[in-house]
């Protein structure tokens, strides 16, 4: 079942937003547990472990995908951008990938 109480971050460009990677941005943060990214890729969750260490998730064709991202003062918007395409590649590209990663 999808989480629909989430806040949803994407890459917003009105003056009322918290922009990605300002103080704002890692005040807040601190403050959340998880939230949804949206971007030009597929949509991922991401979650905070151990109050500093950032997760991204997507279920793809029925499976989790996870991949740990960062730490909290290195949450940028290139780091969730690219998180955002690693886990939306196509199911042979990303096992493959991860395979590569293990060896």
């Amino acid at each position: 079942m999808r989480r629909t109480d989430l806040p949803v971050v994407d890459t917003c460009i009105t003056e009322d937003c918290i922009h990605i990677s300002s103080e704002d941005w890692y005040k807040w943060l601190r403050k959340v547990k998880s939230f949804r990214y949206t971007s030009q890729f597929h949509p991922i969750t991401l979650r905070n472990r151990n109050k500093d260490y950032w997760y991204a998730y997507r279920q793809f064709a029925g499976k989790l995908r996870q991949r740990y991202l960062c730490k909290t003062q290195d949450l940028d918007y290139e780091r969730l951008q690219l998180v955002a395409e690693e886990l939306s590649k196509p199911d042979w590209e990303y096992w493959n990938q991860i395979s590569d990663i293990g060896s």
